[in-house]
């Protein structure tokens, strides 16, 4: 069986669509009963729950042997590091005594140590609190998320992004198997 956590977002979707097709039993691990009702069915079963209750956490962990973890994003009007690593420590908490065998751990291509890096040091920290559980890990560090790009959409529609990228610069886009460049 294979847990799903945050499986009502962008990636954990994605990650339920890919394994739906292989039959297997699937907990889809969701803050709402409104994502829920989005991913469940089939073989895809939608768990809610609160990631900061680490005990039902590691209830649901007890149920699988393999797990895709990511530390959901806190809310913009909060002290976002503060809050994501009350996340990622309380998943690293569930993950005690889970009986789990494999974990996938979502972060990001920059993740590191340091002050005034934003989420970089608190997805390190994650990183290495799941490394820490014993479970053997792999950690998948994305270089982009599109949807970061999101606040961009308007100012597009308007024929101009504003980027931090250089002009020639060619942005990989290996999930679709080609580049772009940007402009």
């Amino acid at each position: 069986m294979y847990i799903v956590l945050g499986a009502g977002g962008n990636v954990g979707s994605r990650v339920i669509e890919t394994l739906r097709p292989a039959g297997e039993k699937i907990f889809a691990l969701v803050h709402s009963e409104q994502k829920a009702s989005a991913v469940d069915g089939g073989n895809v079963e939608a768990v809610v729950l609160d990631v900061l209750d680490s005990a039902a956490l590691r209830a649901v962990f007890q149920r699988g042997r393999r797990a895709f973890l990511l530390n959901p994003p806190a809310h913009s009007g909060t002290d976002t590091n503060a809050e994501e690593l009350k996340t990622a420590r309380s998943i690293a908490t569930a993950l005690t005594d889970s009986g789990l065998e494999k974990l996938v751990v979502q972060s990001t291509y920059g993740a590191r140590q340091g002050d005034g890096v934003g989420d970089l040091s608190v997805l390190y920290e994650f990183e290495r609190l799941a490394e820490a559980s014993g479970i053997p890990a792999a950690v998948n560090r994305a270089a982009y998320y599109y949807t970061n790009l999101d606040m961009l959409l308007e100012p597009a529609r308007k024929g101009m992004i504003t980027t931090a990228f250089p002009e020639d610069f060619i942005l990989p886009n290996l999930a679709n198997g080609f580049s772009r460049r940007s402009r």
